[in-house]
């Protein structure tokens, strides 16, 4: 439970920054600044990976199953 707590705990406070992040208009002046967009591309991922993470963490803490999410080695996909 303890785990699960943690990372709510983050997810809030990334939360909070977010939004001062708005209420400043700090997006703003990174979508003007960055020409790549690639920061927003890094949110995105953050934001998404994050999410994941905090779902398996919830699943752990009920005892529900969760799926093995290892990737296979390139090599064993190619056919001989």
């Amino acid at each position: 439970m303890i785990v699960f707590l943690r990372w709510w705990l983050m997810f809030c406070l990334f939360g909070i920054g977010a939004a001062a992040m708005q209420k400043f208009g700090l997006f703003v002046d990174m979508w003007e600044i960055d020409a790549s967009k690639l920061s927003f591309v890094i949110l995105t991922i953050f934001t998404g990976m994050s999410s994941f993470i905090g779902y398996l963490t919830y699943r752990s803490w009920k005892g529900l199953p969760i799926k093995d999410y290892r990737l296979n080695s390139v090599g064993s996909q190619l056919p001989n």
